[in-house]
């Protein structure tokens, strides 16, 4: 990754500070809000709202740089993938402030490795446990929430064997199993997930609020008296499960090969899944040098979801100099209507073509399309500076940005030689009808063959 890229992350404030440090900042905040006069107190939220806004957007624009100046892009896809398969919502609670930590220390470091290991670092992170109701899960008042999406969206998958009584009893193994946002720290007894995430000192889990009792969990006993150690043997259970090693192969075939994935690869994938201890990057091999992946059979069969369609817009058209602005690369993946960190419920974006095609989203694709040509001079602003003119200097700022266009021009010509061989002769002749170099661009990248991949 380009040194450039590098230092921008670097000087985040998600890059710098802890989510401790970030949850103690917003309980100071809400006590001046709460203390202050009724004429101050709107005006006080409002600000504090947007502050935390802030680490959101960084995340955001984080994840953005990397996926296109990284050079390893399978860790960006996967990145995305499994951000995606273990969803959590912006909006719940305080997630705001750990959505950044959740990607960087859950799912980044787990994206290649085994799947058991990834599976327990989201189970033990904060965010997770707030985003589905963990948090609130004890002994005399259990909570199902988490505990049938583990099953459902996270592992087994719908209609794979497990029973009502096998999702109550998970979330009697997994009462207890919380949060302690300011960072006290209640792992005593709990060496098994102590270190699971950088977060740890968020996680708690306490005995107390844990349901000692008997327990019979996908066929198994759980004898009376079990603590943390019950709930490690659940992800091991699960991680293992013959279900979880298809589900988990036909998602990963879902997202890389094609939406009606040949049960055949499905089958070897997670044939190695299962041999291997739920190797990811094993697993993937499988996939990689199948006949049906290496032969380009499903070349071009993939809709390009909004993510992919902007991200890899963006590695074509600047994936030289990293942009310096990536605030407008954020805000067309949203207008695609695919936001990073928003995604209310816990299934996440849909992956197949039907998910994310309709007559609306193209249009929006080819005015996107559009903006993307006319905007270097916005991306290659420093974004601080280009904040600040904002609020004092408007015609300063556009004259900045128009000096930065003409500094980083398209190379349009370039990108058509890299792109003409993908292209049909019907694409081609409606490019050399084009009156305008504006109009020429903006089909390019409307174009099928780059709708998909």
């Amino acid at each position: 990754m380009p040194a450039m890229v590098r230092s921008q992350i670097a000087a985040m404030d998600i890059s710098q500070r802890t989510p401790i440090d970030l949850l103690a900042e917003r309980r100071l905040a809400e006590q001046q809000v709460n203390a202050a006069n009724p004429d101050m107190k709107d005006k006080l939220q409002q600000a504090l709202n947007q502050h935390t806004g802030l680490y959101v957007q960084q995340a955001a624009e984080r994840r953005v740089l990397r996926a296109i100046y990284s050079t390893n892009q399978l860790q960006e896809m996967l990145t995305w993938f499994w951000f995606n398969h273990f969803n959590v919502f912006q909006y719940k609670g305080n997630n705001s402030l750990l959505l950044a930590d959740y990607e960087e220390h859950a799912i980044r470091p787990h994206v290649l490795g085994k799947f058991r290991d990834l599976l327990l670092a989201t189970l033990t992170h904060p965010a997770m446990l707030i985003y589905l109701d963990n948090a609130q899960n004890s002994a005399g008042a259990v909570n199902e929430n988490y505990a049938r999406e583990i099953m459902e969206l996270h592992t087994m998958g719908v209609d794979s064997g497990y029973t009502q009584a096998d999702v109550e009893n998970l979330a009697r193994i997994l009462t207890g199993v919380g949060v302690d946002l300011a960072g006290n720290g209640c792992l005593a007894g709990t060496s098994q997930l102590a270190n699971v995430t950088a977060s740890s000192s968020l996680f708690c889990f306490n005995p107390k609020r844990h349901d000692q009792h008997a327990k019979f969990f996908l066929g198994q006993n759980f004898p009376a008296g079990g603590n943390a150690d019950e709930v490690v043997r659940a992800v091991d259970m699960l991680a293992q499960q013959p279900a979880t090693a298809h589900f988990i192969a036909h998602q990963l075939a879902l997202y890389f090969l094609d939406d009606n994935p040949p049960a055949s690869v499905v089958d070897e994938m997670a044939h190695t899944f299962s041999k291997t201890d739920g190797d990811i990057a094993k697993t993937l091999n499988t996939l990689f040098h199948s006949a049906a992946f290496s032969s380009g059979q499903y070349l071009g069969s993939k809709y390009k979801d909004p993510v992919q369609y902007v991200l890899s817009s963006m590695r074509l058209l600047y994936g030289g100099e990293p942009i310096q602005d990536v605030r407008p690369v954020v805000n067309w993946i949203n207008q695609l209507g695919e936001p990073l960190y928003t995604h209310l419920t816990p299934e996440g974006y849909g992956m197949r073509k039907q998910d994310s095609l309709s007559a609306d989203q193209m249009a929006k694709r080819f005015e996107i399309a559009r903006a993307m040509f006319w905007n270097a001079g916005t991306l290659y602003t420093n974004e601080q500076l280009a904040i600040s003119l904002d609020a004092t200097d408007k015609k300063q700022l556009q004259t900045v940005r128009n000096e930065a266009r003409i500094a980083h021009p398209v190379d349009t010509f370039g990108i058509y030689d890299l792109i003409r061989p993908l292209l049909s002769s019907q694409t081609s002749q409606i490019l050399r009808q084009t009156l305008t170099m504006d109009e020429w661009n903006s089909l390019l990248l409307s174009s099928p063959e780059f709708m998909y991949r």
